[in-house]
């Protein structure tokens, strides 16, 4: 998978009456980014959220790039949450959020975050904190 961004689209429906939870990956993802189903849904379950009910479809695009490794669990558990509006949304598209997201739902950070930091030093990208309650 080369350094372009890739776009993860969620997209939730809870048809009257059912009580499943199915998850759809689709975008040419391999067999790790399948996996993120199961990682995800624990990750978010672990971490006080409800996975949600009914169908739920992930897109990866562009869709005719091979989709590899596990870097897309946060992006995924991110826009699960949002699909399900169990985050507020308003300010998603202000945020790059890289990290490793574990079954408990902790987020460990990645080795290449050295070269986000000389990016944000660069002004090629915005500084993002978390904010503190």
């Amino acid at each position: 998978m080369s350094g372009e961004p890739k776009r993860v689209t969620v997209w939730t429906a809870t048809p009257w009456g059912q009580l499943v939870t199915m998850v759809v990956i689709v975008g040419l993802p391999d067999a790790a980014v399948k996996e993120s189903r199961d990682r995800v849904m624990t990750a978010l379950s672990n971490s006080g959220f409800k996975p949600p009910m009914g169908r739920t479809t992930i897109n990866l695009a562009p869709a005719d790039v091979k989709k590899e490794g596990p870097s897309f669990d946060l992006p995924i558990a991110i826009g699960v949450l949002a699909a399900s509006e169990q985050i507020e949304t308003d300010q998603l598209d202000n945020f790059v959020m890289v990290g490793e997201l574990a079954l408990t739902g902790a987020v460990a950070p990645v080795g290449f975050l050295s070269s986000l930091q000389k990016m944000v030093e660069m002004r090629t990208l915005s500084r993002c904190r978390p904010s503190r309650s």
